[in-house]
């Protein structure tokens, strides 16, 4: 899996990129030669478990799912509301910023 790793690849997509908002997530990309995801669950998400859990159902969607995402750098940014949500909101979230996020990019 590629993934973003280096605070200043995640940067660079936040200064760069193109947003889009869902309800529980903000997903920003930047175009770029490989698909390589970023995950952002800050502390005001939840427990460490409940980020863990939407980082891990992120994560998941990508593996299972490269093509739907964008060939781009893409960070995905968890709200707050995200942990009160089941893995089967997030990941119909998920997809529905994706679509967005596509069209914006084309």
């Amino acid at each position: 899996m590629n993934r973003l790793t280096r605070s200043e690849e995640f940067a660079a997509v936040r200064e760069t990129g193109i947003f889009v908002r869902t309800a529980v997530f903000r997903l920003a990309a930047r175009p770029s030669d490989k698909r390589k995801l970023g995950i952002i669950t800050s502390r005001k998400v939840g427990t460490a478990v409940q980020r863990n859990r939407i980082r891990r159902v992120v994560r998941e969607h990508f593996r299972l799912y490269p093509k739907k995402y964008p060939q781009a750098d893409c960070v995905i940014i968890a709200f707050s509301s995200a942990s009160s949500v089941d893995n089967k909101t997030l990941r119909n979230e998920l997809e529905q910023g994706l679509i967005k996020l596509h069209s914006k990019l084309a």
